[in-house]
């Protein structure tokens, strides 16, 4: 799993993330995945020489460059730990920020945590963050992709978001999650003229600007539940079982939110250790979204979340989705006694998926293959916790993508 502390389905952080992976450049992805399993082992070929610590230290600072984003440092500082040093069962938590600052004034920072308690009976998840995002919007829907035209919008925000998960049977966990976001959304006309475009709003695109035009000052509140069943053998490098994640936002002018709509998400991901060093890890995602006003920044958008690599995230959006892929992972052995490799690991991965405004309209010509390999490297001794580096072309361009942890 990828290490990402925004909440698993919608948040203030997959709000900005399709600033985080521009066709044709070099990307990033957030760290630390709230959705954790039931224990975490040493992946084979890297001995722990840390047993005697409680906890590991991550620092992970990182190059993003883009046309849109300009160039800049993406970076990644947490503790990883467990908070009964003698409990061997609950897998262990953590506690850090992730951030970027760029060239074009884009920045972004997010500090939180993901805490496993009382044998695992409770995982806790909370973060807070405040941004500053300028990037590319192409409108909604396929034909708004394929087009391939955009306008810069610029995203002010912060927000807040909290999830309780209680385990109600072996596996499975079940509770609520909260989000609070005030957000500000618009065309940013500073930067038209410097890409080429009219200076004139009734010269741009309608559907663009439609999409945005009432997005400035708007705050989003949501409540739901969230479903989880975890089988992994391990909370960083799963070599054998699944997790299920099944849930939903619900945006409630009651609760304070400017709009009502809301957000279903279903994301699924399973591991089959091949060898020792070797693994198959594949998965599923569907996302809809309903309600008279959904903003842009909380339709389903194809390529984020890893789904599928080689899109920029939110070229594609709409209110349907369903994506599906599969990666194989090898690390590599010491060569040539030169310990060093035994930290390096190889993936090849390969999805297919489809965006549109509803199920019925979906056809063989609009679906969205995309593929590629990685490098790996691990970071940390005690905790399998990977450096990783993805190149990803799709029908529309490429993307090369940096994070820490899995993609998946």
């Amino acid at each position: 799993m990828g290490l990402s502390l925004a909440m698993p389905i919608s948040s203030w952080a997959q709000a900005k993330a399709p600033q985080k992976q521009e066709a044709e450049k070099v990307t990033s992805e957030p760290p630390l995945s709230t959705e954790q399993p039931a224990a975490t082992t040493q992946a084979p070929g890297s001995p722990d020489n840390g047993q005697s610590k409680n906890g590991e230290l991550v620092i992970a600072p990182y190059p993003i460059s883009s046309p849109a984003l300009g160039t800049g440092l993406q970076w990644v500082v947490g503790y990883v730990f467990r908070l009964n040093k003698e409990d061997k069962v609950t897998p262990p938590s953590f506690f850090g920020t992730v951030g970027m600052y760029t060239s074009n004034g884009s920045w972004g920072a997010l500090v939180g945590g993901s805490f496993h308690l009382k044998q695992d009976k409770y995982r806790v998840v909370a973060g807070i963050a405040d941004g500053n995002v300028n990037w590319d919007f192409y409108g909604v829907g396929k034909l708004a992709g394929d087009r391939g035209l955009f306008l810069p919008i610029n995203i002010k925000g912060k927000g807040f978001g909290a999830q309780t998960l209680v385990r109600i049977a072996k596996h499975l966990y079940l509770g609520p999650r909260f989000q609070l976001r005030q957000m500000n959304a618009g065309i940013d006309f500073s930067h038209l003229k410097s890409r080429g475009l009219p200076e004139e709003n009734d010269e741009l695109r309608a559907d663009i600007v439609a999409a945005v035009d009432d997005l400035l000052s708007t705050r989003t509140v949501a409540i739901g539940p969230h479903l989880q069943r975890d089988t992994r053998d391990d909370t960083f490098y799963p070599t054998t079982g699944t997790i299920l994640n099944v849930g939903g936002d619900f945006f409630l002018k009651a609760l304070g939110s400017k709009f009502d709509y809301q957000i279903y998400q279903v994301r699924f991901e399973g591991y089959h250790g091949l060898s020792e060093r070797q693994v198959l890890a594949f998965g599923a995602l569907g996302c809809a979204a309903a309600g008279n006003r959904v903003p842009f920044y909380d339709l389903c958008l194809y390529g984020a979340r890893n789904y599928v690599r080689g899109y920029t995230a939110g070229r594609f959006q709409d209110r349907r989705m369903w994506a599906t892929q599969a990666e194989y992972r090898v690390q590599l052995p010491k060569l040539l006694g030169i310990g060093l490799t035994e930290r390096l690991g190889l993936v090849g991965f390969g999805g297919i998926g489809w965006v549109g405004k509803q199920l019925s309209d979906m056809a063989f010509d609009d679906l969205l293959p995309g593929g590629g390999a990685g490098l790996r490297f691990r970071l940390t001794k005690k905790y399998p916790i990977n450096f990783r580096i993805d190149y990803g072309i799709g029908r529309v361009g490429h993307t090369l993508s940096m994070g820490v942890g899995e993609a998946f």
